[in-house]
């Protein structure tokens, strides 16, 4: 593999992967890996096993830049690797940046007060939600009437959260036709009716 070194010239090998004088059992098959100085480019290797100490490491040793962002995921996990900008193999330049997608291991579902806050929080998370309204006579207007997912259940990557939200009790609407405007307040108030006139 390729990587950068200002102590040597381009070509020559900086790194290997068995020190000298190692005994190798001959029986088996031993690969050894050699890095070469090259100046300007450098050869991505597997991240997928490294913690990101380690690779922060690799990048400063060959004047790389890393962004890190964390998403939760259900299968890998805490402090692993998800993904990243490039990938074992690739060619990069000195000075460029590779992003790297750490695990911050698996979400579980919140107790939430509102509708609000539960967009609010889902939409932080990416997760996909579907909200559905119903009408209640047993819960009040804008509650929660069930949950896909309950608190603390474990929310996996292909979930979607399905909540249902309560529109209040179900009201027969009333015959204004002929009423004086006090009448029909009073009549939108006793269905529980907002009215505009």
């Amino acid at each position: 593999i390729y990587g950068y070194s200002d102590k040597y010239d381009e070509g020559t090998v900086i790194k290997q992967s068995i020190t000298k004088g190692k005994i190798i059992d001959k029986e088996r098959t031993k690969v050894v890996t050699l890095t070469i100085a090259k100046k300007n480019e450098i050869t991505v290797i597997d991240f997928s096993n490294m913690k990101a100490s380690e690779i922060t490491n690799w990048a400063t040793d060959n004047k790389l830049k890393l962004e890190f962002v964390e998403e939760y995921d259900d299968t890998i996990e805490k402090g692993k690797v998800i993904r990243s900008s490039k990938v074992k193999g690739d060619s990069v330049e000195i000075g460029e940046t590779i992003e790297i997608v750490l695990s911050k291991g698996q979400l579980k579902m919140i107790k939430f007060t509102d509708v609000d806050s539960f967009r609010k929080w889902a939409n932080e998370n990416n997760i996909t939600y579907d909200i559905k309204y119903e009408f209640s006579n047993t819960v009040a207007n804008g509650k929660l009437i069930s949950s896909s997912h309950k608190e603390n259940d474990i929310i996996k990557n292909t979930d979607d959260v399905e909540l249902v939200i309560s529109q209040g009790g179900k009201t027969t609407v009333p015959d204004f036709i002929g009423k004086t405007k006090d009448e029909a307040t009073k009549l939108c108030n006793d269905s529980y009716l907002k009215c505009e006139f």
